[in-house]
């Protein structure tokens, strides 16, 4: 096993160890995925007509806030 002291052989080897390592950087790089967020509006339903208004005793509200234009967005 002495054939592997050899210094060409240790040179060999470092030169596989640097490659290897260039790629294993360069796969994580490729690899890497920056997030977002998309989305798409099939359809859009206001929930009360603008002509309809609410009776002065009913309220609609969302979280505790009153809400003046509500839609269904899918």
């Amino acid at each position: 096993m002495d054939f592997f002291r050899d210094s060409i052989w240790q040179s060999i080897g470092a030169i596989f160890s640097l490659a290897a390592l260039i790629v294993s950087i360069y796969l994580f790089w490729l690899q890497r995925r920056i997030k977002s967020i998309k989305y798409e509006v099939i359809s859009e339903t206001a929930l009360l007509p603008q002509e309809k208004i609410l009776p002065s005793k009913m309220q609609l509200l969302f979280d505790g806030k009153p809400v003046t234009n509500p839609h269904i967005l899918v």
